[in-house]
Order: C-alpha cells, then sequence, then structure tokens
C-alpha cells in the first residue's frame, strides 16, 4: 500500500541550479489540507524552510504532489501562513539527517 503521505527526503534539482526536498509534517482532517515542510538547498549549501499547503491527493497522484512542492521551492513563497507547528524542528531534523546519509 503506498504511504498516502510520502515524504521526500532526496534533493531534486531545479531549473536554478538549487534542489529541494520535503518532508511531510500534518495533515488537517477537518479540512483535508496536508502540509509539507519543503527545505530548498542552494549550491552554496544555504538552505530555505518554506512551509507548504496542499489539499490531499490520491496516491496515483503522486506527479500532482510533486509538481506543487517544486513550485513552492521554485518561487521561494511558501502558500500558507502554516509556521509548521511543533513536528517542524523534529521534522526538519530526520530531513537533515536523511541527507547526512545521501553524501
Amino acid at each position: 500500500m503506498a504511504d498516502p503521505f510520502p515524504s521526500f527526503p532526496v534533493q531534486s534539482a531545479l531549473p536554478d541550479d538549487a534542489s529541494w526536498c520535503a518532508v511531510w509534517l500534518s495533515w488537517d482532517q477537518r479540512t483535508d489540507w496536508v502540509y509539507y515542510l519543503v527545505v530548498r538547498r542552494e549550491q552554496d549549501g544555504s538552505t530555505q524552510d518554506l512551509i507548504a499547503r496542499i489539499h490531499a491527493m490520491g496516491a496515483n497522484e503522486r506527479d500532482k504532489l510533486v509538481a506543487r512542492l517544486e513550485h513552492v521551492a521554485t518561487t521561494q513563497q511558501p502558500n500558507t501562513e502554516h509556521n509548521g507547528g511543533p513536528m517542524l524542528k523534529g521534522s526538519r531534523d530526520w530531513l537533515m539527517a536523511q541527507q547526512a546519509d545521501e553524501g
């Protein structure tokens, strides 16, 4: 069974030579919004944390999910005022640990 809220720990290239990765933060069952932490990494290694809000999608819509997360990384604009809540630090730590394991 596919993960209903997948994370994307592997860096994906952006057109401007930066890259992005993302981890699922939370799901608001009442509104069916899903929140992700998108981390944009510049060529110099600096990072920018962005929160993405995306309406929950089916497992067969993974390409749409990736496109929406990539849009947030490309524009460098979060699409919500949500601050990530209590899950932000732990999720970011997990995502960065995945990056360290890669390289």
